[in-house]
């Protein structure tokens, strides 16, 4: 569940249910109660109840099944949308409304509010004073006269993405579902025209352009306009391209929308607009140009010279690609900050999962963003956001190439029947394509490893010899879960150089270090 949807949940029953339903719909096996209710914190008790309250919420053709009276499966019908019933769970959370509501331009006072929701004012104030805290970091603040949001119209326009991207719009904007067709064979028409004007494919993320352009009509139905720099228009409305898609874009909106003229901020924005969903194909840099002075060109030289791509395990035959992706998405980001820094910004879940994927490469990244003298330059106002992105397309160029050739070594100890098991389970968890071997009967040395050129050795016992040749872990003698994903991150996020340095196996900061 979306961390943004769950902090709008005012609720906390109506939170844990949504807690509960999520991790259900997601499991692949039955759950055990005790399971469950670890999951969302409470007593097996308060759970008992928390599930007879889903029982009773649940439509026609959505179930809970018993198994052995022990464990719980959620069940429903081929046919039934249970996303769709997720979501029209949360709708009904107060904040939702509101926020439904002021997207399509309806604006009530506190007072009426509490009467629409059925709640008291001070209740509804602290519903409110949580929807302060969600917006602040997109440079939001909540005016109350009536409730609105109050800000740049940029910035304003960022968080309704976020809000709309992963909700159905026909269940958030003002028209039908039928309208919301206008808005897709909008986005189709330009992208098949302008792909016949500029002759080429444009890479585009089509769920993201449409989710934008949801946002941007209805803004636009509202009333409520951008405002840019005479500077960033006067540069983009001089390119070829930004001409070409003024003529598509203007005659397709008057063609499916009845706004008047529409002001050529709105066009300069709707063109940058499109750079925040584009994919960066692989081996698809022939059309970039670099749109800066030349005084980035040191930037780029020295941020994403090739040693350091190397070092990150992108191979020879993807350097030229790889660098100019980099390039692009950085000069991308920079012309998108020109309207608001908040496209710098990522999904929670985005960020957590790259911070947990790929530790090292995230750390590096972020550290050249910190030190390296000349990223002072570019207006980078949330490190950690871009050192995600910059990570993300690391691995995407990287792949298999820089894991097939690294050697691990294995030494365990323990009893006969489990050595087998073990080496079973430990092979479950090795990327395809990595060498490994299993070394019992001898002691493991320095010589040893360098003998037979070892990149890491795991060894569930202590050793008594300083390994500096390689990265030396001990893991338990039983490796939990938890232990053997630490080791395939190890395998497929850090560079074998870093590998043949000395390393504390005990050490917390093995990875970031």
């Amino acid at each position: 569940m979306n961390k943004l949807y769950l902090d709008l949940l005012t609720d906390k029953k109506n939170k844990r249910l949504v807690i509960l339903l999520d991790y259900l719909v997601k499991s692949r096996h039955p759950s055990t109660i005790e399971e469950l209710a670890d999951v969302v914190n409470v007593s097996i008790k308060t759970l008992k109840k928390d599930l007879e309250i889903l029982e009773d919420v649940f439509p026609e053709g959505v179930w809970l099944a018993n198994i052995g009276n022990k464990s719980i499966l959620l069940e429903w019908k081929a046919t039934f949308s249970i996303s769709d019933f997720i979501q029209s769970f949360i709708g009904n959370s107060p904040l939702f409304q509101i926020l439904d509501a002021m997207f399509r331009g309806e604006h009530f006072s506190v007072a009426q509010w509490s009467e629409k929701l059925w709640i008291s004012e001070m209740t509804l104030r602290r519903y409110t004073n949580t929807l302060v805290k969600i917006i602040k970091p997109y440079k939001l603040h909540l005016e109350t006269a009536p409730l609105k949001l109050g800000g740049k119209e940029s910035d304003i326009r960022c968080f309704y993405f976020s809000y709309l991207n992963q909700r159905k719009q026909t269940d958030v904007m003002s028209t039908s579902a039928e309208d919301k067709k206008v808005i897709s064979l909008f986005y189709k028409k330009i992208l098949e025209k302008a792909e016949k004007r500029l002759n080429r494919v444009l890479h585009l993320d089509y769920h993201r352009v449409v989710s934008w352009l949801g946002v941007i009509t209805q803004r636009l139905e509202n009333g409520n306009y951008i405002k840019l720099s005479p500077a960033l228009k006067e540069e983009i409305t001089q390119k070829k391209s930004f001409q070409i898609f003024q003529q598509l874009y203007t005659d397709e909106l008057m063609a499916n929308f009845e706004f008047g003229n529409i002001p050529e901020d709105e066009m300069v924005y709707a063109y940058i607009i499109c750079l925040d969903s584009v994919v960066y194909k692989l081996n698809d840099g022939k059309h970039f140009r670099m749109r800066r002075d030349n005084a980035c060109v040191k930037i780029y030289e020295d941020l994403f010279e090739e040693r350091h791509l190397k070092h990150l395990g992108i191979p020879d035959g993807k350097l030229e690609h790889a660098r100019t992706s980099f390039i692009a998405f950085t000069e991308n980001l920079v012309l998108l900050t020109q309207i608001t820094a908040v496209f710098q910004k990522n999904s929670y879940e985005l960020n957590v999962y790259t911070k947990s994927e790929y530790p090292y490469t995230y750390r590096y990244w972020l550290n050249q963003l910190t030190q390296n003298e000349h990223v002072k330059d570019l207006p980078i106002a949330y490190r950690e956001d871009v050192a995600v992105s910059l990570t993300m397309l690391t691995c995407a160029y990287r792949g298999e190439e820089n894991y097939r050739n690294k050697k691990i070594l294995f030494s365990f100890s323990g009893e006969s029947t489990y050595m087998n098991y073990l080496m079973t389970r430990v092979r479950q968890h090795i990327p395809h394509g990595v060498k490994y071997d299993f070394l019992f009967n001898e002691e493991v040395t320095e010589a040893a490893i360098q003998e037979r050129g070892v990149d890491i050795f795991l060894h569930n016992y202590d050793i008594d010899e300083c390994l500096n040749n390689c990265l030396s872990l001990r893991i338990s003698p039983f490796p939990t879960v938890r232990e053997l994903e630490f080791i395939n991150k190890l395998i497929v996020d850090m560079p074998s150089d870093i590998m043949h340095m000395t390393y504390d196996a005990y050490s917390e900061n093995l990875i970031t270090g």
